[in-house]
């Protein structure tokens, strides 16, 4: 190789270093990343070295709080419970302690066995109220309202403003205070204005405040829908709030109130069917007034024919017409003093409907429909009138009864026609003997004479006081029921 050429490949040949044919810069980064990878590793070490001392440190200040102080932690406790729950507390953290001293080499077993103390006394002494603190949590965030206030607090019952809080939410978190149930009518009803108020002297082991209003919906325990005017989708607004639904009108005018789809909206149930929940019965009223006094008039005053006071002359089981057949055969006289086959003068609408009836010998007590259970105030007004009924209706009727049905009232539907009715109606009127055996039943104490099972639970039902309160009994049977369940579950 000439000189040239040996002095060019010379140029294009880099330096090395060390004798490893590497480059010399390659060589400087390679040491200077070996420097920063171990400079890391160092700081990683000193990183995990604190963190264990943090550690260890907070463990050790943990142990001597919760020994000397035996309220540590109980911040949350009173806040929900009160002085109550944090006296309790205070009791298992030193039974704790006296636990843990049987240990004193391990100071970590001791430690646990302190928390474990803790927490278990705050699950079992606290934790219905800490249930319902989230379900209100809960429930304002499905609300979509956060933490905001009820806009118009003046809207409200008065005995919900001072409890109100987030979303409009009554609190019911001192187990001192009296219980409440807030029941909202959600549509029109036919109950009067009246219907919203106050009830008194509503019990629930103990005494429970129970409210019926027109306002507060968001916040009540219970909405409350007049079936017949309801619509057909029912909105709740939050998640546990109670649907009830109530009637007093039969479910062949309004088909609904038979649909069992119709029906499995409501949580509470409210009407004549005995099924119901909340049976709303007719008889309750009479039966805790004077349903078993003795007629006004005896029976050699009264007038020998049959009295008939309404004014729906379109009953769908054909009433009217089966009354104005009986007029026809003219086997007994019958007078009219409401609108339909109105015969008679008076009877208006200031007239005491049982005044009337009680002065005849027997009375039309024909319902509207024929459906079971339902058993209006008609039958109820005249047994307490003291005239006999001629009954046509709830097809289970003797099941309402105190005594058998043959010694009580004259069922049309045992006769089939308007003449085998009248030909018994005229056999009665001849023989006053035969009439009195049917008032025997008035002699009666319903509650301490044998009466049939049926009617044996008419008085249970009309004992229990208003209906208003029993459905407030009732919510109130749920949300405890709903705390239980909650509380098993957490």
């Amino acid at each position: 190789m000439n000189t040239e050429n040996s002095k060019q490949i010379h140029k294009r040949r880099p330096a090395t270093h060390g004798g490893q044919g590497k480059p010399k810069k390659q060589v400087e980064l390679s040491r200077r990343a070996k420097a920063q990878r171990a400079s890391c590793s160092v700081l990683l070490a000193k990183t995990l070295l604190f963190v264990v001392a943090f550690a260890y440190l907070m463990v050790s200040l943990s142990t001597t709080y919760t020994a000397a102080d035996p309220a540590f932690d109980l911040s949350s406790v009173k806040g929900i419970g009160g002085t109550q729950q944090s006296q309790s507390v205070t009791h298992s953290t030193e039974i704790a302690r006296e636990q843990s001293s049987q240990t004193p080499a391990d100071g970590k077993t001791a430690t646990k066995t302190l928390r474990a103390s803790i927490l278990d006394s705050k699950s079992k002494q606290a934790g219905v109220q800490d249930i319902n603190l989230r379900k209100r949590t809960t429930r304002n965030l499905d609300r979509g309202k956060g933490n905001s206030k009820f806009k118009k607090e003046e809207l409200l019952p008065e005995s919900k403003k001072s409890s109100t809080i987030d979303a409009g939410e009554k609190s019911d978190l001192s187990s001192s205070e009296t219980p409440s149930i807030l029941i909202v009518t959600a549509n029109h009803h036919y109950y009067g204005s009246g219907y919203e108020s106050k009830v008194e002297n509503c019990t629930y082991h103990g005494k429970l405040d129970c409210e019926f209003s027109k306002k507060g919906k968001e916040m009540a325990d219970v909405l409350l829908y007049h079936m017949p005017n309801a619509p057909k989708v029912l909105n709740r607004m939050y998640p546990n709030q109670l649907l009830a639904g109530m009637s007093m009108e039969p479910g062949s005018y309004y088909r609904k109130q038979m649909d069992p789809k119709f029906l499995a909206h409501f949580d509470i149930r409210m009407y004549y069917n005995r099924s119901s929940e909340v049976p709303l019965l007719y008889s309750s009223d009479f039966i805790s007034g004077n349903l078993f006094a003795p007629s006004k008039v005896k029976t050699e005053d009264k007038i020998p024919s049959l009295v008939y006071i309404n004014s729906n002359c379109g009953a769908m089981n054909g009433r009217n017409k089966i009354v104005k057949d009986v007029m026809d055969i003219g086997d007994i006289e019958v007078h009219s003093y409401g609108s339909c086959l109105r015969n008679k003068s008076g009877g208006g609408r200031g007239t005491n409907k049982m005044d009337i009836m009680s002065k005849y010998k027997f009375c039309i007590a024909m319902e509207n429909s024929n459906e079971i259970d339902y058993v209006s105030e008609k039958l109820w007004q005249a047994l307490q009138a003291g005239c006999l009924p001629v009954y046509y209706g709830a097809p289970n009727i003797a099941e309402f009864l105190p005594v058998p049905i043959k010694k009580i009232i004259i069922n049309y539907a045992d006769f089939g026609s308007p003449k085998a009715l009248s030909d018994e109606l005229a056999r009665i009127n001849k023989d006053d003997k035969l009439y009195e055996e049917f008032m025997e039943w008035k002699k009666l104490d319903p509650r301490k004479d044998k009466v049939l099972p049926g009617f044996k639970w008419l008085v249970e039902v009309a004992d229990r006081g208003h209906s208003k309160c029993e459905l407030c009994r009732y919510a109130m049977k749920v949300k405890e029921s709903r705390r239980f369940m909650n509380t098993t579950h957490s």
